[in-house]
């Protein structure tokens, strides 16, 4: 006759296997957390890609990180598509038919956020693809019905140039992750209105940053971003955090291309 279990040594089985589900549910979301870091890198990656094919076919010129422009007299707003677009409707009822709106990636009906995509100028040249547009980092963060299609912002410092008139272009950013939106630090706090992490560009000028949304060892966070020059980095972010003083700082340096040194503490920037 077999001896049955003790209610000691079922307990102990017991045990055991919840703490072999915890280690296997922690590598399942390491391995994923890590699959997610390396699309995101992926799709900067071919972003940097697109631009350079659309370079080529218009005399090597930078796709346009805006997506409209006014005009001198101030009496006509012109639809020019960007990486991104803007919608083709008019803003005041006196403006033509070829006037824009600018279309943020949370809050517009998603049809219009499908448009502003395909209008772009790069969504022929990354394949009709969408999930090239928004990291998937970003979509598991944030509450279902503020989910992006887009998570990346241009830097407007290299927008509409000639390719060879960019100087620095291994420091000079190009695309980078916008904050979860309402965030700073990778901290996510949901916001339901218009905010400036919402559009297409990055306006440091404005007080937009780039986002620290990915993890980079225990407790600590990093960014992705991808220079002009087609190479991207992951940016980690300093022990102790950063400031919005220093994350704008920061932000406008990689915009201007400036040499910026990190010692695991702090980013400076070096001498012009």
């Amino acid at each position: 006759m077999k001896k049955a279990f003790t209610l000691v040594e079922l307990l102990v089985v017991i045990g055991i296997i919840g703490i072999l589900s915890g280690v296997l549910i922690a590598s399942f979301s390491g391995s994923s957390e890590s699959a997610r870091a390396a699309k995101c890198l992926t799709n900067l990656k071919n972003l940097a890609s697109a631009s350079q094919l659309y370079s080529s076919a218009t005399t090597w010129m930078v796709c346009s990180s805006s997506g409209s422009y006014l005009s001198e007299d101030g009496k006509w707003y012109y639809e020019t598509p960007g990486w991104v677009s803007w919608l083709s409707s008019g803003i005041f009822p006196s403006q033509n038919e070829a006037s824009g709106t600018e279309i943020g990636t949370y809050h517009e009906s998603e049809t219009d956020r499908i448009y502003s995509l395909t209008n772009g100028v790069l969504w022929k040249y990354l394949s009709g693809t969408s999930s090239a547009y928004v990291c998937p980092e970003h979509v598991e963060a944030v509450a279902p019905k503020f989910r992006p299609l887009w998570s990346y912002v241009m830097s407007p410092s290299v927008s509409g140039w000639k390719y060879k008139s960019v100087t620095r272009a291994d420091r000079r950013l190009l695309f980078a992750e916008m904050p979860f939106d309402g965030t700073v630090n990778g901290n996510y706090a949901p916001s339901t209105s218009r905010s400036k992490y919402n559009d297409s560009e990055l306006q440091y000028w404005e007080g937009d940053v780039i986002g620290f949304n990915h993890k980079a060892g225990k407790g600590e966070k990093c960014a992705h971003v991808v220079f002009v020059d087609g190479h991207v980095e992951k940016l980690r972010q300093p022990k102790g955090g950063l400031s919005d003083s220093q994350l704008k700082d920061l932000t406008q340096w990689l915009c201007e291309g400036k040499d910026i040194s990190f010692d695991g503490k702090e980013y400076e920037k070096l001498a012009d």
